[in-house]
């Protein structure tokens, strides 16, 4: 293992992650994350342009219902996530490489009760600079459909409760609220 800050070096022809040291990788990783973000608002973006809004969130929202699906998949396997509570649910949604993009705290109330809080969301930051009042629709449909899927992943009897969702009152409001609930 070679240890780089950063690859202004000369080509290495066996270059792998694990050449980078620690902090080079977070950054890496972090960039991933919000790549998916950007490739998914340009697909959006192009859809909508030509074929509709309408047409582009229901592509939107099939895409996030399979990718989602998908990464609770890997991430439970991966990481050895094991449970069917809320405690678990969070655990995921923690990991999850769109949800780091995010400025977000969760408040575990117990394993069967968080609330989980947006407090910055690129995607709502463009919807709202865009201004076409997107903001509300994407936010309902697709983030709703998103965290769905990690929910039923783990318990189909977590209850999804949106406590405040967009338009946001200004910038310094959160972008969203959701309460997760587990009835025994």
């Amino acid at each position: 293992m070679t240890d780089l800050a950063d690859y202004s070096g000369e080509f290495e022809p066996e270059l792998s992650h694990d050449t980078f040291t620690r902090e080079t990788l977070f950054a890496l990783l972090k960039f991933y994350a919000a790549y998916l973000k950007f490739v998914d608002g340009i697909w959006y973006s192009t859809v909508s342009t030509r074929w509709g809004s309408k047409e582009a969130l229901e592509c939107d929202v099939g895409m996030l219902k399979r990718a989602r699906a998908y990464e609770t998949e890997t991430l439970s396997r991966l990481m050895n996530i094991r449970g069917d509570d809320v405690a678990t649910m969070m655990k995921l949604t923690q990991l999850s490489p769109w949800v780091r993009t995010l400025e977000f705290e969760i408040d575990l109330k117990d394993n069967d009760h968080a609330i989980y809080t947006v407090r910055a969301c690129p995607t709502l930051a463009i919807l709202e600079k865009e201004g076409k009042g997107n903001d509300t629709t994407i936010c309902i449909d697709a983030c709703m459909a998103s965290v769905r899927i990690t929910a039923h992943y783990c318990n189909p009897k977590i209850k999804i409760t949106p406590l405040k969702l967009a338009p946001r009152e200004g910038k310094d409001d959160i972008c969203c609220r959701w309460e997760f609930k587990l009835e025994r």
